[in-house]
């Protein structure tokens, strides 16, 4: 069965961070923290994913715009040295990702 895991992260400032892991049938619970826990979680995501055989979609929302591009790159060469082959970004603010969900349309 194919699937797609998403790994959603909030973040409100680099010690205010909290992520989840959505399954195709479920979704996970919030684990709140700082960067340590965010990599941790992100590398548990990562692992599920390579277990399963499915993709991993990373969504990563911040009101500060730069806080979330930089945490975001750094999550990005972090899969990239782990071994994934490909990552695409789109940004968006968090009215324009409400605006998806409410349409029932993943990102």
């Amino acid at each position: 069965m194919d699937g797609l895991i998403i790994f959603e992260v909030e973040i409100e400032e680099p010690t205010v961070i909290r992520s989840r892991i959505i399954w195709p049938t479920a979704e996970g619970p919030w684990i709140e923290g700082g960067v340590d826990e965010l990599v941790v979680h992100l590398i548990y995501a990562m692992w599920s994913a390579y277990n399963t055989a499915w993709a991993l979609s990373l969504v990563i929302s911040s009101r500060y715009a730069d806080l979330g591009i930089s945490i975001s790159e750094s999550l990005s060469k972090l899969i990239c040295s782990l071994g994934a082959v490909e990552i695409s970004e789109i940004r968006m603010d968090r009215n324009a990702l409400e605006e998806l969900r409410k349409d029932r349309i993943e990102p």
